[in-house]
C-alpha cells in the first residue's frame, strides 16, 4: 500500500467518524436558532446517514484495491 492509498484511507476514516457524530448528536450541528425546525432535522440526519453510508463504501473499494 503506497502513501496515496492510505492517505485516502485516513481522510475517508476520519470524514466517516465526523459524519457518524453528527448524525447521532444532531444538536451540535443544527444553530441555536433553529431548534423548531422538526423538518429539516429529520432532512438533515436523512443527508447525513445517506453521506455516511456512501463514504462507508468508498472506504472498502479503497481498501480493497490495495
Amino acid at each position: 500500500m503506497n502513501n496515496n492509498q492510505k492517505v485516502t484511507i485516513w481522510i475517508l476514516s476520519l470524514t466517516i467518524l465526523v459524519s457518524s457524530y453528527f448524525t447521532i448528536n444532531i444538536k451540535d450541528f443544527i444553530p441555536s436558532g433553529f431548534t423548531l425546525a422538526l423538518n429539516g432535522i429529520v432532512v438533515t440526519r436523512a443527508i447525513l446517514f445517506a453521506i455516511t453510508a456512501y463514504l462507508i463504501v468508498e472506504l472498502s473499494r479503497a481498501i480493497r484495491i490495495k
